[in-house]
């Protein structure tokens, strides 16, 4: 393989872990964002006639009955994320050293990138992303609430 094929495959590999990562912060902001989000101020809200408070007060106690799903989600996704990848810089950096030091180099990255970064976001304006997350029922055919 030339330099040319390996950092092409590289990028392509790179590519595929980027959706897995995305979801995975996305998880991460959410779950953070809901656990964070005062039921009082979105109440007020949904008292209001505000759709999407309905809907995220509603996720908020579907969160808050399965807390460990969306926790599983995001390891998941960082799991899906991660393996391609080492396995794609592996040849790049020895073999087996390669992928000894990529799967210790990588997993600190990706943590930062995959969970710690979008949980600092979700603590900032929760229920502004608790919103923004909801779906809109004026939109969306099926919703949680009608």
């Amino acid at each position: 393989m030339t330099g040319g094929e390996a950092t092409l495959s590289g990028l392509v590999v790179a590519g595929l872990s980027a959706p897995p990562l995305l979801v995975a912060a996305i998880l991460a902001l959410g779950r953070v964002a809901l656990a964070e989000s005062s039921p009082a101020g979105l109440g007020a809200l949904a008292e209001r006639g505000h759709a999407r408070a309905r809907q995220a007060l509603v996720l908020r106690d579907i969160a808050a009955a399965t807390p460990n799903a969306l926790a599983l989600g995001e390891r998941l996704a960082l799991l899906v994320a991660i393996v391609p990848l080492s396995l794609a810089l592996a040849p790049g950096l020895g073999g087996v050293v390669g992928l000894g030091v990529t799967m210790l180099a990588l997993p600190p990255t990706l943590l930062v990138l995959g969970m710690a970064l979008p949980r600092f976001v979700g603590r900032t304006r929760p229920d502004r992303l608790v919103l923004a997350l909801a779906p809109d029922p004026r939109r969306a055919r099926t919703g949680f609430v009608r």
